[in-house]
């Protein structure tokens, strides 16, 4: 099934350089320090966005408990929308089947395509996606996302990645949020989609080791 929507909220980083904590499980093992979301008193949000994050920080919020997670995304969100909106937003898939993945969860991989029934389709064209971004503008999305079936941007030639350039323009022109699923990126093709308008880019990393014995 091609379009559907979904509700979604921006994902957003804290920065705070002294409320920060330590903590440690209940074997006492130190997990090293994680921003804590801080409070303005006045009001003024002390969000920022951040690209520049350490391995350490990453490893740091791995390890951090889920529903200290989920507290900590609350108090982030509070700081920047209103606590009772929800950003609606439409996922539309551009290229749908024939990727030559294996993830196990998802129904696009050729690897599942006969117990999936998953037909592989070429890329659409862009006055088709705009049509369809349209639509879901008029039926209340504010974001439209493009998923792509395939390994990676780097898969298809220059061509059909301009086409993918030319809806992200497409639906920023109509007033929209763009984001992407296209698989692995290169950084010039990074780059290309930013110029391009794309305001987030969403990429799953399948590592689970109970369905990857390597």
């Amino acid at each position: 099934k091609r379009g559907s929507s979904s509700s979604s909220s921006s994902s957003y980083l804290e920065k705070s350089e002294e409320d920060s904590f330590r903590y440690e499980d209940e074997n006492n093992v130190n997990h090293g320090s994680v921003a804590m979301p801080a409070n303005s008193i006045d009001g003024t949000s002390v969000v920022e966005f951040r690209n520049n994050w350490t391995l350490q920080e990453v490893t740091d919020l791995f390890r951090t408990p889920l529903l200290e997670l989920v507290f900590k995304a609350a108090s982030v969100h509070r700081q920047c929308h209103d606590p009772n909106q929800v950003q609606k937003c439409t996922l539309l898939s551009v290229k749908t089947g024939g990727c030559p993945e294996d993830c196990k969860y998802c129904s696009q991989s050729s690897k599942w395509s006969k117990s999936t029934g998953t037909k592989a389709t070429p890329l659409m064209q862009v006055e088709e996606v705009l049509e369809n971004a349209r639509q879901a503008k008029e039926a209340g999305s504010t974001r439209f996302c493009l998923g792509a079936a395939w390994r990676g941007t780097s898969q298809v030639g220059p061509r059909q990645f301009q086409r993918v350039l030319k809806m992200v323009e497409g639906v920023n022109d109509l007033g929209m949020e763009c984001c992407a699923t296209l698989g692995l990126l290169s950084g010039e093709d990074a780059h290309k989609l930013k110029d391009a308008g794309l305001t987030a880019y969403n990429h799953n990393l399948d590592t689970s080791k109970e369905h990857y014995e390597t």
